[in-house]
């Protein structure tokens, strides 16, 4: 039970950091582009030469998350037609399992059944695996632990994925 209110704590003490680091917006916005702009390096050394279609995990952020699409032209850029790089984001099912689906952008729908507004994949898009996978945190501790929102709908999925 103890952990469960420390958990509680440790993340409203995060949120209340990351809005005091929010609250100078000209460094927070520097920050998220050079965050965006290491992310695309890294995806293009890892994307060099191949030939097959490569399929990402990622998910559009909240208003209070980091902006991590904006150096690759927005998540419906010509950088991902460029590098046949495929997006699948993740749709939560009521049974607290969560899947990642192809879908583009404009295919994304709003779904607020968790709470905040989430951007998901429609309900029929196909179920994928990505290659790799873009998982938000709120924090993460010295040895890479993450801190999640708190539902455990990544960390249940990342327990059984075996790509980067």
């Amino acid at each position: 039970m103890r952990e469960a209110s420390d958990k509680s704590a440790f993340r409203r003490m995060l949120k209340e950091r990351l809005a005091f680091l929010r609250s100078d917006s000209v460094a927070w916005e520097r920050s998220e582009f050079a965050l965006s702009a290491n992310l695309k390096t890294f995806l293009e050394g890892l994307l060099g030469g191949k030939n097959s279609p490569f399929i990402l995990g990622v998910f559009a952020p909240l208003g209070d998350e980091p902006q991590w699409p904006q150096a690759f032209g927005g998540l419906d850029g010509k950088w991902w037609v460029e590098h046949a790089c495929g997006q699948a984001f993740p749709r939560h099912a009521s049974d607290g399992s969560m899947g990642f689906h192809r879908a583009s952008l404009s295919e994304l729908e709003v779904d607020r059944t968790l709470g905040p507004a989430i951007k998901v994949p429609p309900a029929g898009a196909p179920l994928v695996v990505p290659q790799a996978i873009l998982v938000p945190a709120l924090g993460l501790g010295p040895e890479g632990e993450r801190m999640g929102r708190g539902k455990g709908f990544y960390d249940r999925y990342l327990g059984s994925y075996r790509g980067l």
